[in-house]
């Protein structure tokens, strides 16, 4: 192991009761591992993937260039992240979240999986909310700096907030929040419908599949939740 950091909603200062503890490791290897013990999981990286991942702006890279807490290898992290530079353009990554939450929700009524369903529509809020931010270069990632970012005519930043906490929720979203992620997604949908065919299917596609929305296998890797 070259180096360990804390990641996450933990290193956030947002952590509750419900939440995991996340920890990226950079390691010798050439595959991604990831390793869950308990409530704490442990995501391993070569370097030369992470190092990739900050030449291309992913948005998982800036979390950690701008979020994580290094626990030892100080040096190899910070080596890694000056690599970061942001992309031109995140709508590809916008329009992506808004595919697949607008799929999700058509089906959302047949899920089996609610905890699964509602911590992937909760990713595709933040990931638009993130990606705005990162194209802006002001990247937020904290709940309270997420629900304050965006300015809707129906939706306050109390509602984001709520939406937001349903992440952790196995339960099945109740009706008047449902309606507030259409109208959130809709708006979006209509402010990139040039872009949306821009998408990155591969990543729907095994979303769909996991959640048992279409049927298939897919074997590819998806990074943690930001």
């Amino acid at each position: 192991m070259k180096a360990l950091a804390l990641f996450g909603s933990t290193a956030r200062h947002e952590r509750d009761f419900n939440s995991d503890i996340d920890l990226l490791g950079v390691y010798d290897g050439s595959a991604i591992r990831s390793v869950n013990r308990s409530i704490v999981s442990l995501f391993l990286y070569p370097e030369d993937y992470l190092v990739e991942k900050m030449t291309t702006g992913d948005l998982f890279a800036l979390h950690l260039v701008k979020e994580s807490t290094a626990i030892y290898g100080a040096d190899v992290l910070q080596n890694i992240f000056d690599n970061f530079r942001y992309k031109d353009s995140y709508g590809e990554d916008i329009c992506t979240a808004i595919y697949l939450a607008n799929s999700i929700l058509k089906e959302y009524a047949k899920i089996n999986n609610k905890k699964e369903a509602n911590k992937k529509i909760v990713w595709c809020l933040r990931t638009i909310i993130i990606s705005l931010s990162a194209q802006d270069r002001t990247p937020v990632f904290s709940k309270k700096s997420l629900s304050e970012y965006i300015k809707l005519d129906k939706i306050t930043a109390r509602d984001i907030l709520t939406m937001i906490d349903l992440k952790t929720s196995s339960m099945p979203i109740p009706l008047i929040y449902l309606n507030l992620f259409h109208d959130f997604f809709y708006h979006f949908e209509i402010k990139f419908a040039s872009d949306m065919n821009g998408i990155n299917r591969k990543l729907i596609t095994n979303c769909l599949i996991n959640l048992g929305i279409i049927s298939g296998s897919s074997n590819l890797k998806q990074p943690p939740y930001i």
